[in-house]
């Protein structure tokens, strides 16, 4: 992988792992936002994230070596993000579900 930072490739895949999740984040608070009472809009960002975190993962095979395995953990990275994403959205979403609730 291209060292951009200067820094260990690690930093670099704690930054991935870091900016995505973020960017995710934002992107459902935005369409909850954007469209209230639809959940699959909601979810679109982590699930076409995931996709292409996937076929990222199968092209990285294709390509081998040191460039593949790159690709691959950078893939990889992006599509824990994805779903870890996905958790924390389907866990906020739940408590604020249980706030609304009780009131």
């Amino acid at each position: 992988m291209i060292n951009f930072l200067g820094v260990f490739p690690v930093a670099e895949m704690a930054l991935l792992f870091t900016g995505t999740l973020i960017l995710q984040l934002i992107l459902a608070y935005t369409f909850k936002r954007l469209v209230p009472n639809t959940r699959p809009a909601v979810y679109a960002p982590f699930l076409l994230t995931l996709l292409l975190s996937i076929s990222v993962l199968i092209y990285s095979f294709a390509v081998g070596g040191f460039k593949g395995m790159g690709l691959g953990v950078a893939a990889l990275v992006v599509g824990t993000s994805s779903i870890l994403a996905g958790l924390i959205t389907i866990a906020a979403e739940m408590v604020y579900s249980r706030s609304e609730k009780e009131r």
